[in-house]
């Protein structure tokens, strides 16, 4: 439930959207995200909290709610989409305007964005891609590549809770590829691959352009 008063919702409007345009370039790419991103939304955190100091630990529940943490991790695969769910969740937080308001609904509502949006996203999941669909994908953020493991990862926020559900249903446990806990609660890069198909074609343009990205993306 929504319990930001309506400065903290603005405060948080206005933080959330400075790092999604500081992290857009980072849209194409999985990245762990825990870190700078706790370390942005601290002092807010404790404003909230009204207090002076908190854990790590505590942050993203002062802010988000108590399952906050773990909703953005099960579908932000870098800094950019963690902000740009707190940017849509901040344009409603307010709980004096929409009490009953939550995370989940921010989530929802980006998904429903950009399944509407994007229609060859379907083709990230079957792994029917061509270079050009691979790269106007990529682009838009709905497939992150890793260039660590070599992989293309799926975005969670492209698909519905039932196509994602539906997909994740139909890979071995060990090959879907989405943000999973890991001793720091961060992003845990997969350890095997999407299709070879898929990451063969991809692996192969990204290659070719690596050279040219900047190296601070990672």
């Amino acid at each position: 439930m929504a319990k930001l008063t309506e400065e903290q919702a603005r405060d948080l409007y206005r933080l959330s959207e400075a790092q999604a345009q500081k992290w857009g370039a980072s849209k194409p790419f999985a990245s762990e995200w825990r870190h700078n991103c706790g370390s942005t939304l601290y002092a807010l955190a404790c404003k909230i909290a009204g207090v002076t100091s908190m854990s790590d630990r505590e942050i993203y529940p002062a802010v988000f709610g108590d399952q906050g943490f773990d909703l953005l991790r099960s579908v932000a695969l870098n800094e950019y989409w963690v902000w740009r769910i707190a940017h849509e969740y901040s344009l409603h937080a307010s709980r004096d305007r929409e009490p009953h308001y939550t995370l989940n609904n921010a989530i929802s509502a980006i998904r429903c964005q950009n399944t509407r949006a994007f229609t060859p996203r379907h083709q990230v999941l079957t792994g029917e891609l061509t270079p050009t669909t691979a790269c106007q994908l990529t682009a838009i953020g709905c497939l992150l590549w890793n260039f660590e493991n070599d992989i293309g990862i799926p975005n969670p926020l492209f698909f519905s809770a039932s196509e994602w559900a539906e997909y994740k249903s139909n890979q071995p446990s060990s090959s879907v590829n989405t943000a999973v806990s890991t001793p720091a609660g961060g992003l845990q890069r997969p350890r095997s691959s999407t299709p070879k198909r898929r990451s063969g074609l991809l692996s192969g343009i990204f290659r070719r352009r690596r050279g040219s990205e900047n190296p601070n993306l990672f």
